[in-house]
């Protein structure tokens, strides 16, 4: 999400996002002198049901406000979509939609014309393009603020309208191309461009791998990005590499699929999918756990990759695994070249490369629910205590690093809430390395109580002034940290409540 921010010595624009078919998004300001954050503006029906998380590019201007924004509507079977919306402050309007697997989370092409989602339920990954709209085309602004309201009913006067104000819409979106779970992996949780925008990284929780693809900008195609084979991996293809899908196909999905059958030739059809998924990674294990051949970087079973990030300098990149409460550092060089922007960790011979994202004391393995234990299910522990249903106490979230790449911050999510087995949310800071990226632990904050099931979380854009803001999804609430941009240590500024606003339980929260 790499985008020009409108600030002045007031303040940043922020924009936050609630998971639920009754929420929606809201508009405040964040002062950069005291940390307070004020909700300016709510817009109840403009971002559709459901807004778990949004993208946008910069505009063409530095100094111009972020206009065009898209929205993954994780709304389950009564609204999945992507949704895109047009700000003008203090009202906004919905400009497009386009229904897709359930999707939990979107993210943009540095180019600003595509966007790739990912469904956590469906297992699968969809393309879409963003379009500039036709000049014809308008759509009916949001009346939900007051603020608006008042402006609405002054546009209408002159323009003599009943129904609203119109504006021009400035985006449309295409249908979506999807890749089915048999080329992604269970649960897929993120669908992430590199930086420069050629290559794809998609966390897949239940799998416990990360798939990587190479993207084509111009057509908005994936193919496999896999590690090098140390054989032929197919007829007319000694070097194991996977031809890119032709230009005229209307069918890139099953282009993908016929591509990721070539790395493994001979390997059994069958009924149910599973063949294809087998061609896309078999063959002898690699550094990382992976396969020549294979466009998977694997993680340790039960980790539960749910996001990844690149360091801005060093050739590192970070998965935060959401079972295990840890983060995983891989090498990564970055570039789409046939033999690099490849995931590479030796995990067996380098522990240290997994850091526990939890405080001193605690552990992500399932406990007793009703004893707050740690036992098997059905079993008689000491003391005759029987226990019949477990719960894992915590599930890491979201990371973010410093701009200046010093700093790496993650959200760890209480759960088992009400029971003997809760954990507590909280946001931890690591130092990183400056020449091999490792991770130290600095410090935990609980924001005393305030943080909790910080589902999203996100850092302000300058050193200067910086903040780190945290969504409460349990809360109903966003808290403000102060971060010393010197030590990467945070100190609470305060929390300010979503209840009033469209807003109902916040999953998403960032500078806009």
């Amino acid at each position: 999400m790499a985008a020009a921010t409108l600030s002045s010595s007031a303040g940043h624009r922020v924009i936050i996002g609630g998971l639920g078919h009754n929420s929606s998004i809201c508009m405040a300001n964040l002062n950069l002198k005291s940390g307070h954050l004020s909700i300016t503006d709510s817009w109840a029906k403009a971002a559709g049901p459901s807004p778990a998380f949004m993208a946008w590019s910069s505009s063409d201007s530095s100094t111009s406000p972020v206009r065009n924004i898209v929205i993954a509507n994780h709304a389950g079977n009564n609204g999945e979509a992507i949704t895109s919306v047009q700000l003008y402050p203090p009202y906004a309007k919905r400009s497009a939609s386009v229904r897709t697997d359930d999707p939990c989370h979107i993210g943009l092409h540095p180019s600003g014309r595509w966007a790739a989602t990912a469904s956590y339920d469906a297992g699968t990954i969809g393309i879409v393009e963003l379009l500039p709209a036709p000049q014809a085309a308008a759509v009916e602004v949001s009346r939900t603020s007051p603020a608006a309201a008042m402006l609405l009913d002054e546009q209408q006067q002159q323009q003599q309208q009943e129904e609203g104000v119109f504006l021009p819409a400035e985006l449309q979106l295409s249908s979506v191309t999807t890749y089915p779970t048999e080329l992604v992996g269970e649960a897929a949780h993120e669908a992430k461009f590199s930086p420069d925008g050629t290559l794809l990284y998609v966390p897949c929780l239940k799998s416990d791998w990360v798939r990587m693809f190479k993207f084509d900008a111009e057509t908005g195609k994936l193919t496999p990005h896999s590690y090098p084979a140390a054989a032929a991996a197919g007829p007319g293809h000694p070097s194991g590499q996977v031809p890119a899908a032709s230009q005229g196909s209307a069918n890139p999905a099953a282009e993908l699929a016929a591509a990721a059958a070539n790395l493994g030739a001979g390997s059994s059809n069958d009924s149910n999918g599973t063949a294809a998924l087998a061609a896309a990674g078999q063959g002898s294990s690699g550094s990382s756990g992976s396969s020549s051949g294979d466009n998977r970087a694997r993680l340790p079973p039960g980790s539960g990759p749910r996001h990844i990030i690149f360091h801005p300098r060093l050739p590192v990149a970070y998965v935060l695994n959401e079972l295990s409460s840890t983060i995983a550092r891989f090498d990564w060089d970055g570039s789409s070249s046939s033999s690099s922007g490849l995931l590479t960790a030796d995990f067996d011979q380098e522990p240290d490369r997994i850091v526990s994202m939890l405080p001193p004391g605690t552990s992500a393995e399932p406990v007793c629910v009703k004893y707050g234990m740690t036992v098997v299910a059905g079993s008689n522990p000491p003391g005759d205590i029987a226990c019949t249903e477990l719960c894992r106490p915590y599930g890491g979230a979201e990371l973010a690093l410093s701009n200046d790449g010093r700093f790496l911050y993650a959200s760890n999510r209480g759960l088992c809430e009400g029971t003997p087995a809760a954990g507590k949310s909280s946001i931890v800071a690591f130092a990183v390395d400056q020449a091999s990226g490792a991770l130290t632990a600095l410090d935990w904050k609980f924001g005393g109580g305030d943080v909790q099931h910080p589902r999203h979380f996100s850092l302000t854009p300058d050193e200067a002034s910086a903040f780190l803001l945290v969504a409460n999804m349990h809360g109903e609430s966003v808290t403000v940290f102060r971060r010393d941009a010197s030590s990467g240590l945070l100190s609470k500024v305060g929390t300010v409540s979503t209840a009033d606003s469209s807003v109902v339980q916040p999953a998403f929260v960032a500078v806009i």
